[in-house]
Order: C-alpha cells, then structure tokens, then sequence
C-alpha cells in the first residue's frame, strides 16, 4: 500500500508519523504531544533521501512507500503497545546518531528493570545532545512561512504559548505571511478557527509598534485579518487610518477594495462622510473668526471690528480667511492635503502666517499698524483656530501621527457596534 502525502507536505516541518495496525498512515495529535519533546531533535535527511521505515522482527514487515517530503520517521505502532511515548522512545533510539563515548554511572542491576534500563540510556543520551556543542557554531535552519505556520498551528492545538515556536523572536514581516497562511490553514483547510482566538492576536501584539506601522502601511489588509482573529484593537486601528484616508475615487493601499466585506465598507464610508461633514461645520467656524472690541460706551457687549474701526485689525482678519481659502482650495479632495491643514492650525504659532509675514503684507497694502497691537490680533486669530479644529486633529491611533508621517485625520471614532462579531445585544456571535 503507498503512503499517502500529508496535506501540504512538501512545504510542511519534518514531523513523526504513527502506524496503526490498519498500515494507513495517521497524524495522532496526542502522538503528537507526546512526541514534541524530541521534536527538532531528529536527524534530518536530505530532500534525496527516503522517510525511513523501522523494522522490527516482532512485527509485520513495513508496507510499501514513496517518498514523502517532510516526514521524517514512520513508526509502526505495536498491538497492545502500553503508549505511544515508549513506542517512540524504542524507534528513536535507533536513529541517534553515533556519537564519543560516555561514561555513565551504571545503576545496580538488582534495582533496575530492563524497561527501566533501556529508557535511561534514551534519556541520557538525549541530554548529551543537548548538552554537547560543536566547536563551530551551526547556522540557524531557515523557518519558511509554511513551516513557521505548522508550528504555530501545533502549538495552537496543544494550548502552547505561541512564542516557543523559536527560541528568538521572527521577523516581523516572516510572521505576518505565516499568520495568513496559518488562517488558511485553520480556516479553510482543518476547520478550527477557534483556535485563532485570541492567541494568535496576542502573539502578533508582543511586536507593538512594528504591527502598527505594518496596519498603517496597508489597513484593508489588517481589517481582514483582525476579523478572524476578532481582535478589537487591530480593526480599531485598521479603521482609524480607512476613515481618514477614505477616497470615493481613490483607493491608496495595496489590498484591493474587493477583499473587503461590503458592510464593513459601508461603515467605513458613512464614517468617512461623517469626517467630510465635521470638516465643512469646522471651515464654516473658522471662516467666521474674527476680532470683537468694546463699546466704549460702558456696554459689557463686544462688537464686530469693522474697516471702518479698526482697519489694521480687519486687514489681519482678511489675511486669515484668505491663506485659510488658499490652503483648502490646494489641498481639494485629498484627505492628506487637508488634513495637513487642519494640523498647522492646531500647531498654531509660526506654523502658519509667520508674524514677519504679516507685518510685510500690511507694508504691502499701505495699511499703517501697530507692531504690539497686531501681534496681539494675530495671536487672537490664532489661538480661536487652534481651539476649533482641536477634537479634528484628535488621534484615535496607537501611533504618533507626527512621528510616523500621518497627515489625515485619524480622529474617527470606533466602538463596539463597529465590530462585525458582535451582535445586536453586544454579545459575541458564533462562527457562520
């Protein structure tokens, strides 16, 4: 009978199989379990060579085979074998390759049993190996995605802390493609998405900022991600920066549109048209900015100041509006551009209309002022601006917008509701 391949094998780790006394091949997990403490302790064969069958006189002889990338030993397991543990130790044995020797404390055999005897010389030199270095440090074997994904996937089933899957930490972007190919995976090919939560999240946000960068750079791709793993935070931050940078005409990131759940996408446009709108009732306010003075006639009302007034301070008022217009007008549709402009104003100070500019501009048009009273007028104008557009530049973000080169708005608001797996009752719903 040929051995049939394992699903993906030729990409897949080296891992054991068990023989059961049908001679059909199975992938046990509690064989499995039992077997991980010796797990990348097998010798490894080249892609030329043979799974290698063990023979034992006791049993029937092993069945016929092709070769099978990826698996590393076949075990036949005996009938009425006590457990799968010692089945592996007796076949391991036999692989280990030779090594000096060493000498060990003999037990008094009156006090030892064969059994016992036979598993402590498999325990000892197991410890030797370990124990023993070479003189030249080995390179480290490359973890390609599909390998790392098995590993995650076994960990995942035996309840195990995701991060021993090595003994130093993965590359970032090594470990975004096996996590996608770990939810197909679990998704798709062995039905346990289950599994994914929530470890899987908490894995991906022990690397922090590296997975924020990474949401900024493409968020669809995020959002798609955080809704199989249904991790809050990660489609928090997905759906800040879609909001901001949402484009009915334009689509800026490498994920298509498509990949995207169509309801998902309508949050984020009503959210963005919310966004549009708060912008507009913002500009309208600050259009609106303008100077009061006190009637002199004892009146605690402030009025308007007018050309007729207070020309200097009307002319300063002009020049607002009028780089304010500009700076809109430049920026149009692009949530970037205008988002730019909304932060210099909560920047305030020099960011914009520098006072040296202003004072040139008055030069300019033949108006006499000042020097103290506009800087005071400016400041006024300013300090109205920067209040304003002050829950605008708001950032729902883990990130620092400045410090990582965020220009659009990144104030959207998400909550619970905004969660595809939670229902109507803020219950989390079960799996479709």
């Amino acid at each position: 009978m040929t051995v049939r391949k394992l699903p993906g094998a030729s990409h897949s780790a080296d891992v054991l199989v068990y023989l059961g006394k049908d001679h059909i091949y199975k992938v046990d997990g509690q064989a499995l379990k039992k077997s991980s403490w010796m797990y990348d302790r097998l010798p490894k064969h080249g892609s030329s060579s043979c799974s290698p069958f063990i023979k034992d006189e006791n049993h029937s002889p092993p069945i016929e085979s092709e070769r099978v990338e990826g698996i590393i030993a076949f075990f036949e397991l005996p009938t009425g074998a006590k457990s799968l543990e010692a089945v592996s130790r007796q076949r391991f044995l036999s692989l280990l390759p030779n090594t000096p020797v060493v000498k060990l404390e003999e037990p008094d055999e009156a006090d030892v049993k064969m059994e016992d005897t036979e598993e402590c010389l498999t325990s000892l030199a197991l410890r030797y190996r370990e124990s023993t270095s070479p003189t030249t440090p080995q390179p480290r074997a490359i973890l390609t995605p599909i390998v790392y994904a098995y590993k995650l996937l076994l960990l995942l089933m035996h309840g195990t802390d995701l991060r021993l899957v090595e003994d130093h930490t993965q590359p970032f972007e090594d470990t975004i493609i096996a996590v996608d190919k770990l939810i197909r995976l679990c998704c798709k090919l062995y039905d346990c998405a289950y599994l994914l939560r929530p470890s899987v999240a908490n894995y991906l946000h022990q690397y922090r900022k590296e997975l924020f960068l990474a949401i900024k750079d493409d968020p669809p791709k995020f959002a798609v991600l955080a809704t199989y793993l249904r991790d809050d935070s990660i489609l928090t931050e997905a759906y800040v920066h879609l909001v901001g940078a949402y484009n009915e005409n334009h689509w800026p990131w490498k994920t298509p549109k498509q990949k995207l759940n169509k309801h998902f996408l309508e949050r984020v446009k009503l959210k963005a048209e919310k966004l549009a709108t708060d912008c507009v009732l913002i500009s309208l306010r600050l259009f609106q900015n303008s100077i009061h003075v006190e009637d002199g006639g004892g009146d605690a009302s402030a009025t308007r100041v007018s050309i007729q007034s207070a020309k200097d301070s009307w002319t300063a008022i002009s020049l607002f509006r009028d780089w304010l217009a500009a700076a809109l007008d430049n920026a149009a549709d692009d949530a970037s551009e205008k988002g730019a402009v909304f932060r210099t104003l909560r920047k305030g100070g020099d960011e914009y209309m520098p006072i040296w500019q202003v004072y040139k501009n008055m030069q300019e048009l033949g108006v006499g002022f000042d020097h103290e009273e506009l800087g005071n007028d400016v400041k006024i104008l300013k300090d109205f601006a920067k209040e304003t557009v002050r829950e605008l530049c708001g950032n729902n973000l883990m990130l620092d917008v400045e410090g990582n080169g965020i220009r659009y708005l990144t104030c959207a608001e998400v909550g619970p509701e905004d969660m595809p797996w939670y229902g109507l009752d803020g219950e989390m719903v079960d799996d479709d």
